[in-house]
């Protein structure tokens, strides 16, 4: 398999280029024109944009009173990618580095144009280091896969806001030509600190489809509009 690291740095490949150079002298004789060479290097700089893009993160409370990160990924390449890994560095107000942390997106697989979310919990407590910020970026992924992903299709959805929470009611129907097992039907908001949800099936013959419902801790109000709704799973072997 292969795995793809990316240094958010210019990728630089150097080149020797000989260069000649004349330049006129005396001799004994008259005057001449002497030649020499020199090896100059050239730098040719390639900035790689990884395909798969933080689009958001977002700093929030948790009930013990510690800061947990969550954030929404975004494939903007052609190709499908596998296996995401984000790198989070967490700063205090003085732009003090706190901790660093690696975690991996939710999803497995993600098709281009999709959204994905990761999620990682800290100890550091929020009390203590009010202005916290985070720094956050791609750092791999794989272009492969021992499983084949098909997306699930949302059939419809529907939100309700009940107080403390938002309840949404998605149906997901398996539209690809092979039986999916491993579902993931994934509903999020980046402020929610917890969710309860539905039995997810163990596998969705073509054509098939399930009910599936979740509601969302902490998303009520002007959150509504921000739930995000994906789905997939793996094709039968």
């Amino acid at each position: 398999m292969r795995k793809y690291s990316y240094f958010p740095l210019y990728q630089i490949i150097a080149l020797l280029v000989c260069v000649q150079a004349t330049f006129p002298g005396n001799t004994a004789s008259g005057t001449s024109t002497d030649a020499f060479r020199v090896l100059l290097p050239v730098v040719l700089v390639n900035y790689y944009t990884p395909p798969m893009k933080v689009v958001e993160t977002v700093l929030s409370r948790s009930k013990t009173g510690n800061y947990y990160l969550t954030g929404n990924l975004q494939n903007q390449g052609p190709d499908t990618v596998y296996d995401v890994g984000v790198r989070v560095h967490l700063y205090d107000e003085q732009s003090q580095l706190l901790d660093i942390y690696t975690t991996t997106a939710i999803l497995p697989a993600n098709f281009p144009g999709q959204f994905n979310a990761f999620y990682h919990g800290t100890l550091i407590n929020t009390f203590d280091f009010p202005n916290a910020y985070c720094v956050t970026e791609v750092i791999s992924w794989t272009l492969d896969s021992s499983l084949v992903y098909g997306q699930l299709t949302l059939v419809s959805s529907q939100v309700e806001d009940i107080g403390s929470a938002a309840r949404v009611q998605a149906v997901f129907r398996n539209d690809t030509p092979n039986s999916l097992m491993d579902l993931h039907p994934l509903i999020w908001e980046l402020h929610q600190y917890d969710y309860e949800s539905t039995p997810i099936p163990s596998s969705l013959a073509p054509g098939d489809s399930f009910d599936y419902t979740i509601d969302l801790w902490g998303v009520y109000g002007l959150l509504i509009p921000f739930i995000k709704i994906e789905g997939q799973g793996a094709v039968e072997p």
